[in-house]
């Protein structure tokens, strides 16, 4: 007897799974003893009159059972946003306020755990959007390695604002946007500056640090006191140390002689054209 008892409440309970896409899912379950299942929809409901478990997974929205009288709710919706990486103009980080290019070529690497909703996605430049899935020629997307390529096209000069917005399928958004500049005037050298200032060689290189309005080539001088030159570097036009924006110079304090530089205030210039487009002092304190 207690055998086929046992064979009934087996039928009368199974376990049920299912799946969901629709906006509204609703699984009155009077009978059932367990429910399981996936949905990506917006709301997921299910009901039982027994005391059972119920177990659902929503990739966007809300998920509710009610169970035995019971219920409850679990939110278990993608609420990740995309990632957006690896931002530079030219090969170069972005710096906000820096000089950039007109025709640059903006780069970065955009992913998420879902997927990147192409249609939703767009590259901004002062208030004008293009879409991922309208990128073309030299501007592209590759939604397999999340690598975006943008070329720009600036044609006035002055500050511009430059934006990436990235959206998933789930409706998550990341923004990232920068205040560049383009100059297309004659070379200029601004926010030029040595670190650590003072500067003790005994204790490794500094940096010489400087933007650039454009590419252009850019030579480094260093004056003691009396006026002699103690260093000199030259960068070709494009090349690191003189391309448009931040640029970095190692120093480790020596002349060109190979002799550290004794204590004493010194002078730097940025040449360009035989003319000086920047100058900033150094202290060399051991």
């Amino acid at each position: 007897m207690k055998k086929i008892t046992l064979m009934v409440l087996l039928f009368l309970l199974p376990a049920v799974a299912f799946a969901a896409s629709s906006t509204n899912y609703s699984s009155p379950m009077s009978i059932v003893g367990a429910g399981g299942g996936n949905s990506s929809s917006s709301n997921y409901s299910g009901t039982s009159a027994v005391g059972a478990s119920a177990v659902g997974k929503s990739v966007s929205a809300n998920y509710i059972g009610i169970s035995g009288g019971l219920g409850f709710s679990i939110y278990s919706g993608d609420t990740t946003p995309p990632v957006i990486s690896n931002t530079q103009m030219d090969g170069k980080s972005l710096v906000s306020h820096d000089y950039i290019k007109k025709d640059g070529t903006l780069t970065a690497t955009v992913t998420d755990e879902t997927a990147i909703d192409i249609a939703a996605s767009s590259v901004e430049v002062d208030g004008v959007a293009v879409t991922f899935a309208n990128l073309t020629g030299s501007s592209s997307y590759n939604a397999a390695t999340g690598a975006l390529s943008y070329k720009l096209n600036i044609t006035a000069d002055g500050d511009h604002s430059i934006s990436i917005r990235a959206v998933d399928t789930s409706g998550n958004t990341t923004i990232i946007s920068q205040s560049l500049k383009v100059d297309t005037g004659d070379l200029k050298a601004t926010s030029v500056y040595m670190y650590p200032n003072p500067f003790n060689p005994n204790h490794g290189a500094g940096v010489i640090a400087y933007q650039l309005s454009k590419d252009g080539d850019t030579s480094i001088y260093i004056f003691n006191m009396i006026g002699r030159l103690v260093y000199k570097r030259s960068f070709a036009s494009g090349q690191a140390g003189a391309q448009a924006g931040y640029n970095e110079v190692s120093w480790d304090g020596k002349s060109d002689f190979g002799e550290t530089l004794g204590n004493d205030i010194y002078f730097l210039r940025i040449v360009s054209g035989g003319k000086p487009i920047g100058r900033t002092k150094i202290a060399v304190i051991k």
